[in-house]
């Protein structure tokens, strides 16, 4: 479950640092650093607004969904990759290498 909301009060209206923050709910800093960028970038202040009254919309509005673009950039990246290796020939190596790796010990 999601504390995006007591992040967000006990670090604007109490006033508390991300470090105590994250000690006193149990999360890591890490955690809490984000969700507190995350509000500052959708300009977002303690008391939230009344139409973030529901979780839901909170999160909405925290993280929106990708643009068109995004999924247009990680389609031209796969389209520039380097080609790939063959997979079956590599496996069939590897297979090769481990049948006549020494002696084992049953054969001792």
């Amino acid at each position: 479950m999601r504390h995006i909301r007591e992040v967000l009060r006990l670090h604007y209206s109490v006033g508390m640092s991300q470090r105590a923050v994250a000690r006193s709910l149990g999360l890591a800093q890490g955690t809490v650093s984000k969700y507190v960028n995350r509000a500052r970038r959708a300009g977002l202040t303690w008391p939230l607004p009344p139409e973030l009254d529901d979780d839901v919309r909170l999160e909405n509005r925290l993280y929106p969904p990708p643009s068109c673009d995004a999924f247009h950039w990680i389609a031209v990246r796969i389209d520039e990759r380097k080609p790939l290796p063959a997979f079956n020939i590599l496996e069939r190596h590897r297979l090769n290498q481990r049948r006549f790796s020494g002696p084992r010990l049953a054969m001792i």
